[in-house]
């Protein structure tokens, strides 16, 4: 075991000890890359870099564990040894490396970042902690003193004589500036030696031949004779800094070098941390990540209200003052609000992540009044515009959960809500926290198959995973039964998205294809009957067109009373129009599709035309018009929630035309059925639960045991973790009025 430094604290030591394990630990796993990408040569590397351009001293330093690189070398490091060697050099200066490993080494990254950030606040403190032991123990430096007229030393500092000069047998016959050498010596300028600039003894060689006389030949040179007032100075300032440097232990001009090498030091620590904050949003959290769409990764509301856009910044606003205001009382645990919060090229959320933010919110100001325990402090986790920041932050959330199966340390997270859209990058978040154990409610998803079951697709189940809003099949045979009060319906076509902006399932879409397709909703003969589908493309552009060609299309031969439209509100109004525009509008056409249809604009000229009849139906998730009717056994839940939001919270309002899509409600919903888990997880005395217990009381929401929602009452399928509802859902119409 390293000998303490005297003054440094053990955290200081095992912060730096932390962080060079940290170090190591990241080459290695670097150089296992290195090795599995084949190897290639620093200068093969180098040559194949495009943003930043790489070195080969640069991924020397960066593989023998010298220096950190930055997030931006990094990645491009691990670009160029993933790309395939088969692809020419065009083709793989286009290679993108596969988001998961990017968000796995951007994670390494911010590991090892924050352990370098800490040990440099260690080694700080250790630096000032030394130089004042130094100060405390080192002897008091004499300092230079102008000779006494009579001859006498002058006194020194503390009032007592001077020691006179060292060596000198009788005192000088006249007075000379003393200079003190390295043992408090003081010498006399004439006949003494120079000081050694490297610190030597500066003792006088045995052979020095004596001062010459007075009146002598030789020509006066400085320094021979009682020098000038101004030689006197001279001398007075080279002593004490020669004296100063010797008994300090290094050369004057070691200082001097040493002040400008701190001066570069501090500045280029400055320009690393303008860097660092920069590739953190604009903060100092680790935890947040700045992406080509904005920011992504976790926040509490402290690192400012504008990270993740304006239209945000009320909303995070108030979940600042909210969490300040619990992490104040100490008996609180965390839970994160997850998904796509933030609007991109590939967003398909819209500004619906704001509705949803705000709805959470309500949930947790009503949880934390009076003196309920534990309290709720809500942080958001924000997966980027298209989810594909996943990765990184379901690392992070696992991190916050604190030891697995001990009870947590105030504030642990022991729960997920939200968990995003019913897309793949969702599904793989899903399966990557349940592996954790962490308890999750989902909000808006509502592909069949994303539940507890996991069998949206061929992966595992997908241990606890509840959620409160209803599912694709259950939305469809509400409005299959709605379609059977209308005998004059009876052919359908099917027009489907079946991938994501970025190219990945969209289980969404999929999902409402299968359920039209599933013979207990009720809509299978309709599309037996019309033997039209179409697919189109999202990517690109494609929609724009594809959509055009559909429309026209659904004026053939048989033109179909119904169109079921799989895909996602973003791309409806497109269709809507395209439909309004086709050859056959005057001819009435029923367009069937899920809850996301709540997002459209009443107002569009395609659902307020009598001469080309286009009429919706959907399921919505919360419609405000059904839950605040009286005819609503629940409506009083509702309307609790509505006045809620309407409210002055930390003095920001929330505009109460956001009720409209659903999202809020949903969100609201999902933070009191995760609030009433952990509540019942609680075990006397006054502890935070564990994960397991919370995960286990998500299973236990039967018979009387129901959470009453801003969405009516409900309670949870034991064996799917499923919504089920007390009441039928209700279809929405959206059109010109029946004829």
């Amino acid at each position: 075991m390293a000998a303490e430094e005297p003054g440094v604290e053990p955290q200081d030591r095992e912060a730096i000890e932390a962080y060079e394990g940290a170090q190591a630990a990241f080459t290695e796993k670097l150089n296992l890359l290195h090795i599995s990408g084949g190897s290639p040569s620093y200068a093969t590397v180098a040559s194949a870099s495009v943003r930043p351009r790489l070195t080969t001293t640069g991924l020397n330093e960066m593989l023998t564990g010298k220096r950190l690189p930055s997030l931006e070398a990094l990645l491009e490091f691990v670009r160029i040894v993933t790309t395939p060697s088969s692809l020419d050099k065009p083709a793989a200066e286009k290679f993108r490396a596969d988001p998961g490993l990017v968000e796995e080494w951007r994670g390494h990254w911010q590991d090892v970042k924050l352990a370098q950030r800490r040990a440099q606040w260690a080694s700080r403190r250790r630096q000032t902690t030394g130089r004042q032991t130094h100060d405390d123990t080192a002897p008091p430096v004499a300092l230079p003193v102008e000779p006494d007229p009579n001859g006498s030393a002058a006194p020194s500092q503390d009032g007592s004589p001077a020691d006179p000069p060292a060596g000198s047998g009788t005192p000088p016959q006249e007075p000379e500036a003393p200079v003190h050498g390295p043992e408090g010596q003081a010498q006399t300028q004439a006949g003494s030696p120079a000081a050694d600039p490297a610190g030597g003894s500066g003792a006088a060689a045995p052979s020095d031949p004596p001062a010459p006389a007075q009146g002598s030949a030789e020509p006066e040179r400085f320094g021979r004779g009682r020098p000038s007032w101004l030689t006197r100075r001279l001398i007075v300032v080279t002593a004490l800094v020669s004296a100063s440097a010797l008994i300090g232990g290094g050369a004057w001009w070691y200082v001097e070098d040493g002040k400008g090498k701190d001066a570069a030091k501090h500045a280029h620590e400055r320009q690393l941390e303008e860097q660092e904050r920069k590739a953190h949003c604009g903060t100092g959290n680790p935890a947040l990540t700045t992406t080509p769409d904005g920011c992504a990764g976790i926040t509490d509301g402290s690192d400012g209200p504008g990270i993740f856009g304006p239209g945000l910044e009320p909303a995070l606003t108030v979940l600042d003052a909210e969490n300040t205001a619990t992490e104040k009382t100490g008996g609180y645990v965390t839970v994160a609000l997850m998904g796509p919060l933030t609007q991109g090229p590939g967003s398909l959320t819209g500004d619906r992540a704001v509705h949803q933010i705000e709805g959470a919110l309500i949930a947790v100001r009503k949880a934390n009044e009076g003196n309920a325990y534990p309290r709720i402090r809500l942080v958001l986790a924000n997966m980027g515009s298209d989810e594909t920041h996943w990765p990184g932050v379901v690392d992070q959330l696992k991190k916050m959960t604190g030891t697995p199966g001990a009870p947590g340390t105030p504030g642990p997270l022991v729960a997920v809500t939200g968990m995003g859209l019913s897309q793949q990058e969702s599904i793989d978040a899903a399966r990557a926290l349940s592996a954790a154990s962490v308890p999750m409610v989902g909000d808006v998803i509502t592909a069949d198959g994303f539940d507890t079951t996991g069998s949206i697709d061929a992966g595992a189940r997908i241990e606890g995973l509840v959620r409160v809003a209803p599912n694709s099949s259950a939305q469809l045979q509400a409005i299959g039964q709605e379609l059977r009060k209308r005998p004059e319906l009876k052919t359908a076509a099917l027009v489907s998205a079946p991938t994501t902006p970025a190219g990945t399932p969209d289980f969404y879409s999929n999902s409402i294809e299968k359920a039209a397709q599933n013979p207990a909703t009720g809509l299978l003969p309709y599309l037996q009957a019309g033997g039209i589908s179409f697919n189109f493309d999202v990517r690109g552009g494609a929609a724009q067109t594809s959509l055009g060609t559909i429309s026209k299309n659904l004026c053939g031969k048989v033109t179909p009373d119904v169109v079921i439209y799989a895909g996602r509100a973003t791309f409806l109004p497109t269709f809507l129009e395209k439909l309004h525009q086709r050859q056959c509008r005057t001819t009435p056409i029923t367009v069937v599709t899920g809850s996301d249809a709540a997002t459209l604009d009443r107002k569009l000229p395609a659902l307020n035309d009598p001469e080309a009849p286009i009429t919706i139906l959907y399921v919505p998730l919360a419609d405000p018009g059904q839950l605040g009717d009286k005819t609503n056994p629940d409506h009083s839940l509702y309307q609790e929630f509505a006045d809620d939001f309407g409210r002055d919270h930390h003095g920001q309002r929330f505009d109460p035309g956001h009720l409209a899509s659903g999202w809020a409600v949903m969100a609201h919903d999902s933070l009191v059925t995760a609030t009433l888990a952990i509540r019942n997880a609680v075990d006397p005395p006054q502890k935070p639960p564990t994960v397991y217990a919370v995960r286990a009381q998500l299973y236990l929401f039967a018979t009387t045991n129901v959470i009453e929602g801003a969405g009516g009452i409900f309670r949870i399928d034991p064996q799917t973790g499923n919504r089920i509802s007390t009441h039928t859902p209700q279809v929405v119409r959206l059109g010109p009025p029946s004829p």
